[in-house]
């Protein structure tokens, strides 16, 4: 006869907690914050890679080259 085995008791699973907390909005502009334009002072809005200025017309490139 095979060796009784004892029953196997199961732990929870707990979540896994790491140095990153999601929150939202953290360090980017939400879609309800105005950016305003470095030149003039005008609100501006992302075209594509770049923020452009719907007063001057100015466009601010995406990595500063």
């Amino acid at each position: 006869m095979a060796d009784a085995k004892p029953p196997v008791t199961l732990k929870p699973i707990t979540p896994l907690k790491t140095g990153l907390i999601s929150q939202p909005n953290s360090g980017a502009a939400s879609s309800n914050e105005a950016i305003f334009c470095d030149r003039c002072g005008g609100e501006v809005y992302r075209m594509h890679a770049v923020w452009r200025c719907s007063k001057c017309g100015f466009k601010s490139d995406c990595c500063g080259w």
